[in-house]
């Protein structure tokens, strides 16, 4: 093709146009996409050298658009351990350029990893790059802002600050309210507020509000058939069942669950159902099935970075 550099240009460009076609069709973020998750891993190669490809390219466009369509795969379903790498970079390339809108965005994402491996260098870089964010949040939509304070609730609620934390979801509250969605984008914006203060309430041992409120979030996410929501709501009312000593309850609650769970190959939700079934094993079960499922959710968390998760567990069960 190099005899040729016109046709390797199209090429290329088709290329690319193709894979990005191709990942708004069965990637995205809130979509329940993951019945595709087969569809992508048997293209994850090829969307991996479009990526590289376009970063050696300078595209940055193209690496942007794919990137944001793929994060949530990536994250959730197939961990590509260059995830931070790829934000990272993304992040200097639109604060370079002044595109302040997409490096909202993106800062949303690398917050979300940093949060979620709650460590103290992770969180103090989340609380850092948050912050500093939020001076910048009028390039971005009212949803985008709303997103942003959704990452500041959660940075609070890893840190055990839940009077700010609960600031944050009144703001996140206020700006869904503002952007006056319709009905279903309405519905899909209000649930995280409904879900954090609910996680607030059970972290603090509220047990019968937080179940009152992630009952909600259940039937809010059924409304717009948001499953992986369903899901985890499902996995925190199995949790709070343990802590109210209803067994039977947690059983059916986690069973039903972990099916779905293994069906959508949502491996941080894999994680946490395995997590919640050694509790319950070891308060009702065998011994030997709570030590095989904590070990199962402690390999997770670390493959998932997810450092804090796996060393809570291993104080749980006194494990190495």
């Amino acid at each position: 093709m190099l005899v040729h550099p016109d046709f390797e240009k199209d090429a290329r460009k088709r290329w690319v146009r193709w894979y990005l076609n191709f990942a708004y069709s069965y990637a995205g973020e809130d979509s329940e996409k993951w019945i595709h998750y087969n569809k992508l891993e048997e293209e994850q190669g090829n969307l991996r050298a479009v990526l590289y490809w376009c970063k050696d390219q300078e595209h940055y466009e193209a690496v942007r658009d794919l990137w944001l369509l793929l994060s949530q795969y990536a994250n959730l379903y197939a961990y590509w351990d260059d995830r931070l790498d790829w934000l990272q970079w993304l992040m200097e390339q639109s604060e370079r350029r002044g595109e302040w809108s997409s490096f909202v965005k993106i800062i949303i994402r690398k917050s979300w990893l940093l949060i979620r491996e709650c460590s103290s260098v992770s969180l103090k870089e989340a609380d850092e790059i948050l912050r500093r964010t939020w001076v910048l949040r009028d390039h971005a939509d009212l949803c985008v802002q709303a997103d942003l304070a959704e990452s500041m609730a959660r940075l609070q609620i890893r840190q055990k600050d839940y009077k700010d934390a609960r600031h944050w979801l009144t703001v996140e509250e206020k700006l869904v309210i503002e952007a006056n969605l319709e009905e279903q984008q309405h519905i899909r914006y209000f649930i995280p507020v409904l879900y954090h203060q609910a996680e607030i309430f059970y972290l603090e041992g509220e047990y019968l509000l937080a179940k009152k409120l992630f009952q909600e979030v259940m039937k809010s996410a059924e409304k717009i058939n948001w499953h992986r929501v369903i899901n985890s709501a499902q996995n925190w009312l199995a949790d709070i069942a343990i802590e109210q000593s209803d067994r039977d309850e947690a059983q059916k609650l986690l069973i039903q669950g972990l099916t779905v769970a293994e069906s959508s190959k949502n491996k941080r939700r894999l994680a946490r159902y395995q997590r919640s079934l050694a509790r319950w094993e070891k308060k009702w079960g065998s011994a030997e099935k709570a030590r095989q499922f904590s070990t199962k959710a402690i390999n997770s968390f670390k493959h998932l970075g997810m450092t804090r998760d796996a060393e809570e567990m291993q104080t749980l069960f006194d494990l190495p």
